[in-house]
């Protein structure tokens, strides 16, 4: 029986990239004896709603960058769909491809979708008491520095899309105007790192692209991975970044690494909180692991 698929493509990733991509793969799957459901992206919320009313599908194809597939997997969940969700990257970063480790080669990703390729993933659940608002997350979370990073870039955001040129300057400003406040931390109810300044928790081991963080974070395993830093000052953070891109960021005084299911995160004074690369809002906020929710092509 013949598959039906749909590819959703936000078609300013990758400055216009992902349109190309985008016709390609429909021309591949054509030559496979499958017409797919082609769905262009004009706003933020499109991939989701696209992606919830089209779960009666086999496959969903998310064309873009790791915002446009966070879209679509909170898209399927909200629906309670079985859809196989197929990352095809066309962002800046594309963490999760590679998380995947999936064909770089557009003919072979589709081969490798048309067998049974489907693992089930965990999500994280994220939600903001303050403002009674609520996301998922695929990959990782950041409280404080890099957030607020992440927010500077949001504001710089054009139709073009981004680029890892796109970050220079705000890396810059917030290395010299971030305060980095203290964080109030607790993991499955246990109150623990005490004068932690920043936070990531990883899904996945991969971060922001060349970043590694997360040495045995699993998405599969049912459990988060939370690293801590305590530094305050700026020499600390340029060490924290050269040492995650070594990949030697346990071995880094300063630093310690939890693992949980259910993580609370409060401060005194506002702090930003980015998802999957994504500004989303400011503290207070909570985490949970919900475990295998989704379905992703992988191998």
């Amino acid at each position: 029986m013949s598959k039906t698929a749909a590819v959703i493509v936000n078609p300013a990733s990758g400055k216009t990239r992902a349109a190309r991509i985008a016709e390609e793969l429909s021309s591949l799957l054509s030559a496979r004896g499958i017409t797919p459901e082609i769905l262009h992206t004009s706003a933020a919320g499109d991939a989701f709603e696209f992606s919830r009313s089209r779960v009666s599908h086999d496959l969903l194809y998310a064309v873009g960058g790791d915002g446009t597939l966070n879209e679509v997997v909170s898209g399927v969940y909200k629906s309670q769909g079985a859809a196989t969700i197929v990352p095809v990257p066309a962002g800046t970063a594309n963490v999760v491809s590679k998380e995947l480790n999936l064909p770089q080669n557009l003919e072979e990703l589709v081969d490798l979708s048309l067998r049974d390729c489907g693992r089930n993933f965990d999500l994280i659940s994220t939600e903001f008491p303050a403002a009674d608002r609520r996301r998922l997350c695929l990959m990782c979370a950041g409280i404080g520095f890099d957030a607020d990073i992440v927010r500077r870039v949001s504001q710089r955001r054009t139709e073009k899309g981004i680029s890892f040129a796109t970050y220079i300057l705000p890396i810059l400003e917030s290395l010299f105007s971030y305060s980095f406040p203290r964080l109030a931390i607790k993991i499955d109810e246990q109150e623990v790192a005490e004068g932690c300044t920043f936070l990531i928790i990883g899904n996945m081991l991969r971060y922001g692209g060349p970043f590694r963080i997360f040495p045995s974070a699993d998405p599969r395993d049912g459990e988060l991975e939370i690293c801590c830093m305590f530094g305050k000052s700026k020499l600390n953070f340029i060490r924290y970044g050269f040492a995650s891109l070594l990949g030697i960021m346990p071995r880094q005084s300063g630093v310690k690494y939890f693992r949980g299911k259910k993580i609370e995160i409060t401060c005194a004074s506002g702090v930003p909180v980015q998802m999957d690369g994504d500004y989303f809002g400011d503290l207070p906020v909570k985490f949970e692991i919900l475990p295998a929710v989704t379905r992703l092509c992988a191998r």
